[in-house]
């Protein structure tokens, strides 16, 4: 198989003409500058604008997001193949082409801190903690550790197996409460196997 004439039928930034896109993808361009300076700019409203959206309940925020995905979803599998489909390949799944055209703009714009933190801390929107979920805090000063003990079994169930979880963010981003929901659902689908407790963790100085 010659994988060399398949790579010729990939498509890069959308399909746009490269003249067009070079000069906002390229360090150092005024086109670039002129992008970040009026981002900059807008910063201070967009700090804003998250933290009133982070004040909205999660169930609220869970299914706004859901319902606005979904919708997004169903606009690349019906509308017209040539409008929607502009990521790298037309194999490419229907999601991930809806993925491509939202995320492929943040190229454009500077990636700040409150940004990272804000979008890692908003993983709960997508997998909530159900309500009556029994959480135990773990805060230990002297050696730094920080988390939060999720517990899933019975009391009465003596020496329940844990699941160690950690969370990426490489030290600026990513929370307990934004990763409580999904470490729930990675534990319930274990559950009918082995009794758990989950250990979301760790805000630590090692």
């Amino acid at each position: 198989m010659d994988r060399s004439a398949d790579t010729t039928k990939l498509k890069k930034n959308l399909g746009l003409p490269q003249k067009l896109v070079a000069p906002f993808l390229t360090e150092g361009t005024i086109a670039r500058r002129i992008v970040a300076a009026a981002f900059y700019g807008f910063h201070p409203f967009l700090r804003l604008i998250m933290t009133l959206y982070a004040q909205i309940p999660r169930e609220l925020r869970h299914y706004t997001v859901r319902g606005a995905w979904a919708f997004w979803v169903a606009l690349h599998r019906y509308l017209p193949a040539s409008l929607v489909q502009r990521g790298m390949s037309k194999t490419l799944s229907a999601e991930t082409h809806a993925l491509t055209n939202i995320l492929w703009g943040a190229r454009l714009f500077p990636t700040t801190v409150p940004i990272v933190r804000f979008g890692l801390g908003q993983m709960d929107a997508n997998y909530p903690a159900t309500r009556f979920l029994k959480k135990e805090i773990i805060n230990n000063p002297e050696t730094g550790v920080r988390g939060t003990y999720l517990h899933l079994t019975p009391e009465s169930k003596p020496k329940p197996k844990v699941i160690f979880w950690f969370y990426g963010g490489a030290f600026i981003g990513g929370d307990v409460e934004g990763n409580t929901g999904l470490a729930e659902r990675y534990a319930r689908s274990w559950v009918a196997m082995c009794s758990l407790w989950i250990c979301v963790c760790l805000q630590s100085t090692w």
